[in-house]
């Protein structure tokens, strides 16, 4: 074997064995694990769905005042009451009731930190909150009235 054949060998020996060394890799980071009651992106958490990657936020702070719901006598298809439905039932009030100050626009317009992507919840949402902050003492959820964004009827809502 001539030298630079073996020189070449053992080149290509010693890459094999440092391609093939263990190389140490970074310590991974923790993910976030969302919980309920715990404060995130400008509001508390009332509900995460199995997964762990999905949930619902309540706001920290009521409304200053209480407000009608929408326009009486206006039905405005918010008939949403499954979890998941309050976003859209708050957009059916907005786009059925031009007045102002009434509870959906007032949800669709808060702002809480950087967040502005707030809605009325649907009952069944308002349910989880009452369940998951109320009844556990968490998130300053009073024991007062709240009004869901699920319409009852042309009059009515929940």
């Amino acid at each position: 074997m001539n030298f630079n054949k073996a020189l070449i060998l053992i080149l290509l020996l010693a890459l094999f064995i440092i391609s093939c060394s263990k190389k140490s890799s970074p310590t991974p980071v923790s993910p976030f694990v969302p919980a309920v009651g715990e404060s995130y992106q400008g509001g508390i958490i009332f509900y995460v769905d199995g997964t762990g990657k999905h949930g619902l936020i309540a706001a920290l702070n009521d409304e200053p005042y209480a407000s009608s719901w929408g326009c009486e006598g206006t039905l405005d298809s918010a008939f949403g009451t499954a979890r998941g439905t309050g976003s859209a039932n708050t957009t059916a009030i907005i786009n059925g009731c031009t007045t102002a100050g009434i509870s959906a626009r007032l949800c669709r317009n808060f702002v809480s930190g950087a967040y502005n992507d707030w809605y009325m919840p649907s009952k069944d949402e308002l349910n989880l909150m009452r369940t998951n902050l109320y009844l556990n003492a968490m998130g300053g959820f009073n024991s007062g009235y709240y009004w869901s964004s699920t319409e009852a009827d042309a009059n009515n809502a929940w």
